[in-house]
């Protein structure tokens, strides 16, 4: 849910849209109506955020997708830097 809700006040830092229409089935250009270039905006500061690349492929897709891609990789992340400490 932390993701998430990262994700969701990110958008709406770019986009003035209702927070109630970014839900995790909800696609970032067609039902909450951003732009190429807040997509854009989106997605930099939540690769800054995480410290990760975020690949294109996700740009525009439903905010659940980049959601999980987040968890998944930032626990893949946290796992592999644990085995190094080891």
């Amino acid at each position: 849910m932390q993701v998430y809700n990262k994700v969701r006040d990110t958008i709406l830092q770019y986009w003035d849209t209702a927070p109630e229409t970014i839900t995790m089935e909800a696609c970032i250009k067609e039902d909450v109506g951003a732009d190429a270039i807040a997509i854009i905006d989106i997605m930099m500061d939540l690769e800054e955020a995480y410290n990760m690349h975020i690949p294109e492929k996700t740009i525009g897709l439903r905010v659940g997708t980049i959601v999980r891609y987040i968890e998944e990789n930032s626990a893949a992340m946290k796992q592999a830097d644990e085995r190094k400490s080891a």
